[in-house]
């Protein structure tokens, strides 16, 4: 009698949860599941449990492997059921996470590999143990998904030959879209390197150019110089004119080279090398502006002095 009044109670939860999954009502209907498999937890319950699991819109995929790895261990019998669930399972989540862009290609591909091994044991296990598979095909529990009920052993091979056929189809247009990302990505590094050697070729010939741009003007000016200017003036002279062509080199180095940000100017070496040659060049100018200004002073001060011997003279004499 205690076991005929579980398994009418049993009865019950389960119309009540299949009443409540047909209005649309999944979290309820898994609420009245749970509450059947407390009482007595049967095979079909962790079948349309993970199924069920699939249809909420978190779809909470490691729950639903847990159920399916459970329902292997715990009813050795129904493995059939069991890989025919695990098959659709994993070919609809890899569907899902593919179109929300939250799996890797390689990840998808390894997916669908999985499905197809899934469905091979699916139509093993249909094979070796067609009568298990048709007696529940012959009496379907009351919360069996409508696809499943009143169908024969025939109907469920082309249902697996179906599923395949789409695995196979999907794992092809994944594996060609894979191929053509792959194959895109390496003309765009092509065209990247071809790119940055040009801008490096062109760096160097511009470079190159500059400097013996520089070399020539150097070259006049220094001729210029040695024959309008002593030894002592040149020197000088020449020196500054070395710096401002090391200085129009380095910078027409740095106007050439390409940097992310303005910031990594700064991290360049050449960039400090610039600076200092600006202050040395300061420096020089400065330096050369009161070597101007002494020989002024020295002149004033040779004519005063000369002033004043020309007065003690005439003291002298008279």
């Amino acid at each position: 009698m205690a076991n005929q009044g579980a398994n009418t109670q049993l009865r019950q939860l389960e119309e009540k949860a299949n009443q409540l999954k047909i209005i649309g009502n999944i979290i309820g209907a898994l609420e009245v599941l749970e509450k059947a498999i407390q009482i007595e937890k049967r095979w079909y319950h962790l079948y349309i449990k993970a199924f069920w699991l699939y249809e909420l819109p978190e779809k909470n995929i490691p729950e639903m492997w847990k159920i399916v790895q459970e329902g292997f261990s715990r009813f050795p019998n129904q493995r059939f059921w069991f890989y025919y669930l695990a098959a659709n399972l994993r070919y609809y989540t890899v569907l899902f996470l593919a179109s929300k862009g939250q799996q890797k290609t390689e990840d998808s591909l390894n997916g669908l590999m999985e499905t197809q091994k899934e469905i091979d044991s699916a139509i093993y296990e249909l094979q070796n143990n067609p009568q298990t598979v048709q007696t529940i095909l012959d009496n379907p529990p009351c919360l069996f998904p409508p696809p499943l009920q009143g169908i024969e052993i025939k109907d469920v091979f082309q249902k697996l030959d179906l599923l395949k056929s789409n695995v196979r189809s999907v794992h092809q247009i994944i594996s060609t879209a894979k191929f053509i990302y792959d194959a895109e990505n390496k003309v765009n590094k092509r065209i990247d390197k071809q790119e940055e050697q040009m801008r490096s070729d062109k760096m160097r010939i511009i470079e190159i150019l500059g400097f013996f741009t520089a070399i020539i003007a150097f070259i006049i000016l220094l001729g210029n110089v040695a024959f309008n200017t002593t030894y002592k003036e040149a020197m000088p002279i020449l020196g500054g004119l070395s710096l401002v062509l090391i200085l129009f080199v380095t910078v027409a180095s740095l106007v050439t080279s390409k940097f992310d940000r303005y910031r990594d100017i700064l991290k360049d070496v050449r960039s400090w090398i610039v600076l200092s040659l600006i202050i040395i060049l300061g420096l020089l100018v400065l330096s050369s502006r009161k070597e101007r200004q002494n020989p002024d002073a020295l002149s004033t001060n040779k004519s005063q002095s000369q002033a004043t011997v020309d007065v003690l003279n005439k003291e002298t004499m008279n």
